[in-house]
């Protein structure tokens, strides 16, 4: 099973605020968002603050993959990884110095996370071709 994100244009990221993103490179607030947006790394939050579990997965995919340094890689990942932990999912062991990854002790099955289940569910709609309504 695979999660598919919504894709988020360039305007919505430059709305989102501060907060949606796993690390920051100092800069300007202009309207309490950093500028230049650029400084803004890896968002994973929606609009409303929720976790967005395709784009934490994809931020933490890409990690290693942006013009950070390696110490502002790992503060990066670091703030993902806790995410991880809060929702329960697994995380290997990847190549971030120290990371020994992320188990963890009980599954939660898609019935009993429900935004996993919702996340699951919309990308499959989407997949689909077809609009069902979505439990909330």
């Amino acid at each position: 099973m695979s999660f598919q994100a919504k894709e988020w244009d360039t305007k919505y990221i430059n709305d989102l605020p501060d907060s949606a993103f796993a690390y920051i490179v100092k800069g300007e607030k202009v309207e309490g968002k950093t500028v230049p947006k650029t400084n803004r790394n890896l968002p994973h939050h929606k609009m409303n603050g929720d976790i967005d579990l395709p784009h934490l997965r994809n931020a933490m995919a890409r990690v290693t993959h942006t013009n950070l340094s390696k110490e502002q890689q790992k503060q990066a990942h670091d703030h993902l990884l806790r995410h991880y932990r809060e929702i329960g999912m697994t995380h290997p062991p990847c190549s971030v110095p120290g990371c020994k990854g992320y188990y963890p002790q009980e599954k939660k099955s898609m019935l009993e996370d429900w935004k996993s289940f919702r996340a699951w569910q919309e990308a499959l709609f989407k997949a689909h071709g077809k609009r069902i309504p979505i439990v909330t």
